[in-house]
């Protein structure tokens, strides 16, 4: 704490003053603080001005911009400063107007000090003598003096006591200085590695960018020629699907024309399809090839190198996975093998495709009667597509209705069931109302008000207190229903928020207590599970040996079942000739 200031005795100057002018009478003049800023000092001229009235010499930008600079200058200030000569925002704006005010009332009070007559200060010194002037000695008796003399004696204790007290708290404080200087100290060098620090880690970050643009740099260059690559190979892939669809068109013009020669230079005069005449090639290319390799093998024995190797060769050869854009080209490859190998090219088959062109009336007489025979199979494919129409609505139809019946009878069986269970429980509770009805014995009901018995005494005894009396049942529930009624009259006395307090005080201990006893029967059936896992595990595994005992099976009953068939006969029987 600092220095108590007392405020200076303003009123004594006007009274002083009031008394030296004899027989004039002057009214109190109100005495009044001047407003004083920050570091203490009174604001000149202010007591005239309208506080009200703004200024108009005055720019209230500039005076916003330089409170704000100086606030930002404080503040840098206070970063600079030793943390515990920092100041809060409370401590900051509170602890320096108290000081500020207390100097400006020392000052006042020195004023009027200074102000004051020499008479007055005499009177005032005498009265305070006067104030201070002991009673007269008195004759005193031996044990008052050694009471006195205890009393001072303990006073005297007190205060080497407090002394010691206080020196032992500047010792205290003196040494909490010292901690304090030294955790400075030690948050100094602190600071000062954790700047080498940083400074550190910014170096290994500028230069990890500068590797890392200069690595993105290349990755970029790559990229982009790996673009300019990809964009050349797609222009070549382009040119290359459409040869190939060219060359594709030409050859199934090229089979077509084949097939037309080999139809019209036919000896028995009938014309193969597509199908037929595509598998007369292939047996025709099968041929081809047994007999290249029956040469090859007899070439091939004094070199030592067979035409399995080459099969094999060329099946492990994989061919290059399909795309979109070569699916058109495989699939001519598959339809024209010979055509693609320009090795297996004959000029026979090119002088039969002129030898069709130069013959164009036959060619267009051969087109006529494929595009009637088109139209026929358009018209049946029709008529039977209408077919499959109908036979498709009158299967609709029919599923709909079964649908319909199904669902029906799915609902009347959902229905029984729930009049069939409606009925079991029914029969449960009669059964069981005809088991209280019926009462067991005397025995049993006696056991049960034995039980019942306990369980309202367990209840008056949590309720009430303890037995002191031995009462019956009945009475212990009057006297339960009375100490309830009585409870229920206090809480309606007691504060409304009390009751609500109090109330969820106890649902929380019900809570918890449901809660303990939900993990005690969960700990318990894992107890129990983890056991019955320990027997299983313990118990001797017996092996079955031998053969499995069954049952016997029931002999055939041959007279039902000839009867059952002698009915299937007469019935088909009755049937047939009810039909015919």
């Amino acid at each position: 704490m600092g220095p108590s200031y007392k405020l200076p005795n303003l009123m004594t100057s006007s009274q002083n003053t009031g008394q030296g002018d004899e027989g004039m009478t002057k009214p109190k003049r109100e005495l009044r603080l001047p407003p004083i800023d920050r570091t203490g000092n009174a604001l000149p001229n202010v007591w005239k001005k309208n506080p009200f009235k703004i200024p108009g010499n005055i720019h209230w930008i500039d005076l916003c911009q330089n409170e704000l600079q100086r606030e930002a200058d404080l503040r840098r200030m206070e970063r600079n400063k030793r943390f515990y000569q920092k100041h809060t925002f409370r401590s900051r704006y509170t602890g320096t107007t108290l000081p500020a005010m207390r100097e400006m009332f020392r000052k006042m009070g020195e004023e009027e000090t200074k102000k004051q007559k020499p008479n007055d200060l005499k009177e005032e010194v005498s009265m305070a003598s006067q104030k201070c002037r002991v009673r007269p000695v008195e004759k005193e008796f031996t044990h008052e003096l050694i009471q006195r003399k205890r009393e001072m004696f303990l006073v005297n204790f007190a205060i080497k006591t407090k002394r010691d007290e206080i020196a032992n708290f500047k010792y205290k404080a003196v040494a909490a200085d010292e901690k304090l200087r030294r955790r400075a100290q030690r948050l100094h060098e602190d600071a000062i590695l954790f700047d080498e620090f940083l400074k550190a880690t910014d170096e290994a970050a500028v230069e990890a960018m500068k590797r890392t643009e200069k690595e993105t740099r290349l990755k970029i260059e790559k990229i982009a020629e790996l673009r300019r690559m990809q964009a050349k190979l797609s222009a070549l892939k382009g040119d290359i699907s459409k040869k190939d669809e060219t060359l594709t068109d030409y050859l199934s013009y090229k089979s077509f024309l084949l097939q037309v020669n080999d139809n019209l230079n036919s000896k028995n005069g009938e014309y193969l399809t597509s199908d037929e005449w595509e598998e007369k090639r292939k047996k025709d290319r099968m041929r081809k090839e047994e007999r290249i390799r029956r040469r090859a093998k007899v070439s091939s024995r004094g070199k030592g190198v067979s035409r399995n190797d080459f099969m094999q060769r060329k099946k492990i050869s994989s061919p290059r996975p399909p795309t979109r854009t070569s699916s058109r080209l495989a699939f001519s490859k598959m339809n024209y093998p010979e055509e693609w190998d320009e090795s297996k090219q004959s000029e026979k088959e090119t002088s039969s495709i002129l030898h069709i062109m130069d013959n164009q009336s036959r060619l267009l007489a051969i087109m006529r009667g494929l595009e009637e025979e088109n139209l026929k199979l358009i018209y049946h494919f029709q008529h039977s597509e209408e077919a499959f129409d109908e036979m498709k609505e009158v299967c609709a139809e029919a599923a709909a209705k079964l649908e319909k019946e199904t669902s029906i009878l799915r609902d009347q069986v959902e229905k029984m069931r729930k009049y069939i269970v409606s009925v079991e429980e029914r029969s449960d509770q009669l059964k069981m109302m005809c088991q209280i009805l019926d009462g067991g014995s005397e025995e049993n009901g006696d056991e049960a008000l034995a039980e019942l018995n306990a369980k309202v005494e367990k209840v008056y005894y949590n309720v009430v207190g303890k037995l002191m009396l031995n009462i019956d049942g009945l009475m212990m529930l009057t006297n339960i229903e009375n100490k309830v009624e009585q409870l229920l009259e206090e809480v309606e006395n007691l504060p409304e928020n009390a009751v609500k307090e109090i109330q969820k005080i106890k649902d929380k201990e019900r809570r918890l207590q449901l809660r303990e006893e939900k993990m005690m029967v969960q700990k318990h059936r894992q107890e129990e599970r983890a056991k019955k896992a320990q027997e299983r595990a313990n118990a001797i595994s017996f092996k079955r040996v031998g053969r499995r005992l069954v049952f016997r099976s029931e002999p055939i009953r041959n007279r039902v079942m000839k009867a059952a068939n002698d009915a299937i006969v007469t019935t088909d029987s009755s049937l047939f000739f009810e039909h015919h």
